[in-house]
């Protein structure tokens, strides 16, 4: 059980939170509800103060963790995501993450998964690498909606499929072509 030593000290740095949070990602601990509560207080008066820079640092060392998904969850349930926009946690990316690490899958294609919603000033406001921006920018909602297709048994035509291959980048390298690849694997 993650507990907190002293709310002071606790309150004063509102990283704190994302590093409980990462913790449990990392150990699959629970947290004790006297810290859920302090958390929750931290996010709602502290969270303004949090540069991106340092958010940025919290989520992209937990992205390579086994439980990524829980560091989502419970960063959900303190209501953090309201003051992180536009990251966020849905349920179905609980089954994606999970079975992403399985594969084995680069922290960008993690990343992906949970930011397919990210504008382009969203990836500059938080400082997020080009290699994870590239990626999750291909990734966006219209290209979710074909890889739907795709596992429906969709067929595309020659044009469209020419489109898809461009606007990924496949052809730009191996490693891109591979994390394209795996994407179209785990969301069909």
């Amino acid at each position: 059980i993650i507990r907190h030593v002293n709310p002071e000290a606790f309150a004063d740095d509102p990283v704190r939170v994302l590093r409980v949070a990462r913790f449990v990602a990392r150990y699959n601990f629970d947290i004790a509800n006297e810290t859920l509560e302090l958390m929750k207080i931290c996010v709602e008066k502290e969270f303004d103060h949090l540069t991106p820079e340092r958010v940025w640092k919290e989520i992209e060392k937990g992205i390579s963790e086994k439980w990524f998904y829980k560091m989502l969850q419970v960063l959900d349930s303190v209501k953090a995501f309201e003051k992180l926009k536009p990251f966020r946690y849905l349920e179905i990316d609980k089954k994606h993450l999970e079975e992403a690490y399985e594969m084995n899958c680069s922290n960008e294609i993690m990343f992906a998964i949970i930011a397919y919603n990210f504008k382009k000033n969203d990836f500059i406001k938080w400082k997020i690498p080009n290699n994870y921006s590239e990626l999750s920018s291909f990734f966006n909602f219209s290209t979710r909606i074909e890889f739907e297709a795709i596992r429906l048994g969709y067929s595309f035509s020659n044009e469209e499929l020419l489109d898809f291959i461009e606007r990924s980048n496949s052809l730009k390298s191996e490693n891109r072509f591979n994390q394209v690849q795996s994407l179209i694997q785990i969301h069909t």
